[in-house]
Formats: structure tokens, C-alpha cells, sequence
């Protein structure tokens, strides 16, 4: 179809590219009755994250980003887990090692980054990576694991 990608067969594509790769050719499908506007109405999501200096109290802004996938990636805590509590695992906030420098007083390892989903799609699209990298190993290994998906998220 004119204005869709072909993908190689050895190639991996995640769900991440093959969905930017539909918008894109949505803007460029005369017959397709659909837009960029309609798909990101479907599927995109606002993800909004901010960052807190512990030492000097400084809070920057809230940064905007759009994305039409959420990104889970598998850890060692999450085999069987279910899906809501591996977004709410993800997205929680976090610790910034201890290179972060804070913007306002220049104090390294205090600060925390918080996330926060302004907008959630009514249809998500999950990506899950399963890569892990250890010590020693040049290869990255793929991790198993089951997630259990439910019917509708709260």
C-alpha cells in the first residue's frame, strides 16, 4: 500500500516504530478516511515528568511528551505480574543517580523524577521490553515472563 513502509524480514521492528510508521502514512493514504488528528485521538497519550532537588527544594516544570506507546520494561520483580501495577511500578518516582546535578544549585544525587500521565488514550499500546544487559556479556539476553493483560484498565 503507497505510503507504508515495507519491513525486512530479519529486522525487529517494535510496536513503537510500526505505529509511527502508520501515522505517518495516514497524512499520505487519500482513501484511508482517516488523519494523523484521528489515530492520535485513539492512541496518544501525554506523559508529563518533573524533577524535584531535594537539597535546595527546586522544582522544575512539568515536561510535555507525547507518545502513542507506554513503555514497560521487564525487571526482575515482575514475572506474572499484572499490567496496572507494572505501569504504576514504571512511572513511579524515582531516585536520579548520583551524576544528576540539580539545574538550580548544582548539588549532585538529591533529586527525584516523578511522572505523571496528563492524558491516557483510550486505547493503549504497550510495548514491553525484555532486554537485559549483564555484566560481562557482550549479547543482550531477552528476559521471559508472563504479564497478565486485563480486559479494561481503570
Amino acid at each position: 500500500m503507497a505510503g507504508f513502509p515495507t519491513w525486512s524480514a530479519p529486522q525487529q521492528q517494535d510496536v513503537s516504530e510500526f505505529v509511527q510508521a502508520i501515522a505517518r502514512g495516514l497524512d499520505t493514504c487519500e482513501h484511508a478516511g482517516a488523519t494523523r488528528a484521528d489515530f492520535y485521538r485513539r492512541f496518544g497519550n501525554r506523559l508529563e515528568d518533573r524533577i524535584d532537588c531535594t537539597h535546595c527544594n527546586f522544582v522544575r516544570d512539568w515536561k510535555v511528551e507525547d507518545t502513542d506507546t507506554v513503555l514497560l520494561r521487564l525487571k526482575a520483580w515482575w514475572p506474572g505480574c499484572d499490567v496496572r501495577e507494572a505501569i504504576k511500578r514504571e512511572y513511579e518516582t524515582e531516585n536520579l543517580d548520583a551524576e544528576y546535578r540539580c539545574d538550580q544549585c548544582g548539588h549532585k544525587g538529591c533529586s527525584t523524577r516523578s511522572w505523571r500521565f496528563a492524558r491516557l488514550a483510550p486505547c493503549l499500546l504497550i510495548s514491553i521490553d525484555r532486554t537485559q544487559f549483564r555484566a560481562g556479556m557482550q549479547v543482550p539476553q531477552k528476559r521471559a515472563g508472563r504479564v497478565k493483560l486485563p480486559d479494561m484498565l481503570p
